[in-house]
Parts: structure tokens; sequence; C-alpha cells
């Protein structure tokens, strides 16, 4: 009896093998977050199809090889990962990790206070009715930033409040040595008795008439008062108050891109105007000379004192 055709082997079931996905467990927001498939030395990775997806976000990744994702990171997120093999000898693999996100350490870099020291003087047209002005300036908005790999299409502010434009002091120019003249100077007796110019400033005619420690006083009260606006207003920017806005700006997140950037607008603008700009303005008395006297021109040159009065304006924010 002859041999038998003998029964061939037939196709093996897929064989299982021992991947792991590794992901970050923590990253701070806007750093770098990744995950990634590992396997036994003897599997080559780059035959295999990789899809990966991530909660939260459309952000999708595929194709062969693609055994790592990372991006800049955003919010909390669950990546998962699906390998398959198209030669179906390796079973398919899916698995998914967290990846925890903390906030970012973002502070408002105030401008230091401004100085009577450091004052400049208004121009003749400047400011009428008023000896000193303090200009806490302007800030500017947070702009927004895009994530990228398991976060992309989620958005979230690039960095914290910038502080631009002036923080300083004016002054009335008639308290500047230099500041502009007023006419008919020598009207004023003890003026003219040194001095026959038709035309001078506020200092020179209270140095001719030996009231320049009148007007140095005043100058000095315009001043403190001006810093003390100044001062006023750092105090609120070194509150809790500034903190927790600031907090609340790192934290505004999310998948609508316009939506993020007037979150960040609104909520920073408000703080500003609501809450900083009127601290700046303090319940604040303004100076008075009650007590002494000096030379003026308002039309004409007279000698008299100079009055103030209460400014409205909140303790703190």
């Amino acid at each position: 009896e002859g041999e038998g055709e003998g029964e061939g082997e037939g196709e093996g079931e897929p064989i299982t093998v021992a991947f792991t996905l590794r992901c970050d467990g923590t990253v701070m927001r806007g750093n770098s977050g990744s995950c990634s498939v590992s396997a036994p030395t003897d599997v080559n990775l780059s035959t295999l199809h990789f899809l990966w997806s991530a909660s939260g976000s459309r952000a999708r990744k595929s194709g062969y090889g693609a055994s790592a994702w990372e991006g800049t990171a955003v919010g909390p997120t669950t990546v998962s990962v699906t390998v398959s093999d198209p030669a179906g000898e390796i079973a398919s693999f899916s698995d998914s990790r967290k990846i925890n996100v903390t906030p970012r350490s973002w502070t408002f870099n105030r401008p230091t206070p401004a100085k009577g020291s450091r004052a400049t003087y208004g121009g003749t047209g400047w400011a009428k009715g008023k000896w000193g002005q303090h200009d806490a300036g302007t800030t500017t908005v947070p702009l927004v930033a895009e994530g990228d790999g398991p976060w992309k299409g989620l958005y979230m502010g690039q960095g914290p409040p910038v502080h631009s434009g002036n923080n300083r002091i004016t002054l009335h120019f008639d308290l500047n040595p230099k500041g502009g003249t007023h006419p008919k100077a020598n009207q004023v007796s003890c003026f003219a008795a040194k001095s026959n110019a038709a035309n001078a400033n506020v200092v020179a005619v209270n140095a001719a008439c030996g009231t320049s420690s009148a007007l140095s006083t005043w100058k000095a009260r315009v001043i403190a008062h001006e810093e003390a606006h100044a001062n006023a207003g750092d105090k609120c920017l070194r509150s809790a108050s500034t903190r927790n806005t600031i907090a609340a700006l790192e934290g505004i997140e999310g998948n609508n891109v316009n939506d993020v950037r007037d979150r960040l607008s609104e909520t920073w603008r408000k703080f500003w105007r609501d809450k900083v700009l009127p601290a700046f303005e303090g319940q604040l008395t303004t100076p008075t000379s009650p007590t002494f006297w000096e030379y003026r021109f308002k039309g004409a040159w007279k000698q008299h004192a100079i009055m103030g009065g209460q400014e409205g304006g909140a303790t703190s924010c």
C-alpha cells in the first residue's frame, strides 16, 4: 500500500505580543507631553500600523511605525492607541493612559512704582487744573497659543499679561524751573525790583519775591500725593486679587480659538478696569496749602493759597 498524502499544517492564530504603552504621568501646561509603544526586540514596529487619539480634542495620528506621539500640553487628556498588523501575524493591541497637566507659575511683572524724582513736566496746555498726575500705563492681554500632538486644536494663553506704556508722574509746568513763561511779570513789584522782564515763569517770580520755599513745599506735597497714587496701585498688583486673576487666566483653555481669546481678554481687561485702575486712584485727600502763599499767574499775577479736595477711589482691589 503506497503512502498517502499527508495533512499539511494549517495557518496558525495571530500571536500575542507584549506591547507596552507608556505616557508621561504629569506635565506642565505649555511643556511637551508624550506617549510611546514598545515591544520585544524581535518585533519590527515599522511594519505595524498605529492609530492614536486623545480625549477632549479631535487630534489624531496614524501611520506605519508611528510608535510615539508627543506635543505641547494644554489640559488633562487620555491618550489611546491601537496597533495592528496588516499581515495578520500579530494580534491587535489597544490601550490608553491619562496625562495630567499642572498649571504654569504665571506672575504679573508689575511696574516699579513711579517716583517724583523721575517726574516729567507737562507743557503749557497740559491737564488744566491739575498740579500733578500719575499715569498707570496699560497692559497687554495674553496672546492665544495652540497645543499640538495630542493637544492639537486646543487653545490656551501664551503667557501672562505684560505691562506697557507709561508708569510715571507728570507735574504742572509751573513747578518746572525751566517751565513756560507768563506775561506781565514786571507788574509784580517784588519781581520788577530785580528784573524788568515782561515774561517769566512761576519759579522765577517766586524766587525774586522770596516765596520759593512756599513753592517748593507745595511741589513736594504734589509729588507725595502722586507717589501715594503709585503705591496704592502697586499694593493692588501685589495682592491676592491679582494673583488669583493671573491664575484664572493661566487656566483658560478650550477648543475654540475665538472663545479662548475672548475669555482671556474679558477676564484681564475687566480686572484692570474695575479693580486695578480704581486702586491707583485711591481714596486720597488732595494736598492743600492753607498756611502759605505763593505767586501764580491766572490771567494776572496773584499771590494766593492753593486748596485741594477729596479724590474718591478704591482703597484696595
